[in-house]
């Protein structure tokens, strides 16, 4: 009778631990799916900087998703459509952001691939120098490296705090 106790013992405190693991690495897989997407939007916004140069500086900005749609849609896929430069810059902010807030995946009528509460700040130059920074909000808490940031676009860009996450990446446009 010990013995059948002791071993219902150790197996309860056995599944306890699988049980934690499997939430630390959901957590985990989490916090760098979240990751990867930061690095995802931020390569996305500098490629379309690249695709329309003459409005780079026009990309500049703080951004969380709130951009309105443009009047002119600049993207078909069944007829040609011609849109100036600063058409072709509202439109690739406004489906730029949509892709940030995770319009791709979907639960019902509500956007659920994206990043959690992000802010991109982004500092583009008439030198070509362009600075992306994406902030999100992490699952727990960390120091706030963006906080201590001698650039102010980094440390001033999303909610400072312990869940603050922040990635950033600079280039130069030609």
């Amino acid at each position: 009778m010990v013995e059948v106790l002791v071993t219902l013992i150790i197996l309860v405190v056995g599944l306890i631990g699988v049980f934690t693991l499997h939430s630390v690495a959901k957590r985990s897989n989490f916090e760098a799916y979240q990751y990867t997407q930061a690095t995802y939007v931020a390569n996305d916004l500098i490629n379309r900087i690249r695709l329309n140069p003459i409005q780079a500086e026009n990309y500049s900005g703080t951004y969380t998703g709130a951009l309105t749609q443009p009047n002119v849609v600049c993207e078909s896929t069944s007829a040609m459509v011609n849109c100036s430069r600063p058409q072709m810059r509202r439109w690739d902010l406004y489906t730029w952001e949509r892709q940030m807030l995770g319009a791709g995946v979907t639960k019902g009528k509500t956007d659920v691939g994206g990043l959690t509460s992000p802010t991109v700040c982004v500092r583009a130059l008439a030198t070509g120098d362009v600075t992306v920074v994406v902030t999100w909000q992490g699952m727990s808490e960390s120091n706030d490296a963006a906080a201590s940031s001698a650039d102010s676009l980094v440390s001033g860009c999303g909610a400072a705090g312990k869940m603050r996450r922040h990635i950033v990446l600079s280039t130069v446009v030609i």
